[in-house]
């Protein structure tokens, strides 16, 4: 595993400094982004303590140049933060986010209200994927058959392990 990581070739632009929380839906995050004297509520598809990705609606922007500085509000129920933003890179209506007042000195140091909001999610993202992990490990116990021993010893052996992961 550490071979076939150490071989993969990451690009300078696609390097990050935090986990990026995948949001294929809110989860109740808002997010609005102020340029040019306009402001516009966009769709949050990831966030990161370093930048966030967020999409357009058709049509409701025209294109903002790589290197705008922009306001960006985050919102996650009673927390709120409001970051200076510059667009890092742009696909049709999806545009990348950097933070620059995330990092001093090329390190990570985001605002707490930042932090708050990314760990909720990281949270409520880990939840997820464990409750699909209990799932599947479920239905993979229920067609599990070895030779050398019986199914209810398989089950009992990884029950208590299966307990132990986080809801």
């Amino acid at each position: 595993l550490i071979d076939f990581l150490s071989s993969l070739k990451v690009e300078e632009k696609e390097l990050r400094l935090g986990f990026r929380v995948p949001l294929s839906v809110s989860r109740g995050l808002s997010v609005s982004i102020t340029f040019g004297g306009k402001t516009c509520s966009v769709r949050p598809l990831n966030l990161s303590l370093s930048g966030i990705l967020v999409e357009f609606s058709e049509g409701e922007v025209n294109e903002i140049p790589i290197d705008t500085p922009i306001k960006i509000k985050i919102q996650l129920q009673e927390t709120t933060t409001v970051l200076n933003g510059v667009v890092s890179r742009r696909s049709g209506n999806q545009y990348g986010i950097f933070f620059p007042d995330a990092v001093r000195d090329k390190v990570l140091d985001p605002p707490d209200s930042l932090q708050a909001i990314c760990t909720k999610l990281e949270k409520q993202w880990l939840r997820e994927r464990v409750k699909e992990l209990r799932q599947v490990a479920s239905r993979n116990l229920n067609n599990f058959r070895p030779n050398f021993c019986r199914p209810d010893t398989v089950k009992s052996a990884i029950d208590p392990w299966i307990a132990h992961l986080p809801v």
